[in-house]
């Protein structure tokens, strides 16, 4: 039973061809305040190529940027993660008062492992 479910699992991950890598797009503003856009999808998937998009633009980031997260299309831990290493879990902590439109469990996943990574 254990080795069937495996290949089953698999097989599901890579029949989904409609599945886009995240993508960040950070656009400078005249009062400071650029815009970052988060986008696609956030998952194992595409870990390598989100990772050097990440490792790109989190020296842009400041705590002023407004953040827009309505574009993300699925999500996992591995992609919690990355988003967790470019905001900060502090501005992860606040996700309600600043992307309440973001469903619950999209916000308990990202809050939860953004407090797991925050700890020593």
């Amino acid at each position: 039973m254990r080795c069937s479910l495996l290949p089953a699992l698999r097989d599901t991950t890579l029949t989904h061809p409609t599945s886009l890598p995240g993508s960040l797009q950070r656009q400078p503003a005249q009062d400071a305040h650029a815009l970052l856009t988060i986008g696609g999808d956030w998952t194992l998937a595409h870990y390598a190529t989100l990772r050097r998009e990440v490792e790109r633009t989190r020296r842009q980031v400041t705590e002023t940027d407004r953040v827009e997260l309505d574009a993300i299309g699925e999500l996992d831990t591995a992609g919690a993660g990355l988003l967790v290493e470019l905001l900060g879990p502090a501005r992860l902590a606040q996700l309600n008062e600043w992307a309440p439109q973001l469903p619950a469990e999209r916000q308990a996943l990202l809050k939860t492992v953004a407090a797991a990574l925050d700890k020593p």
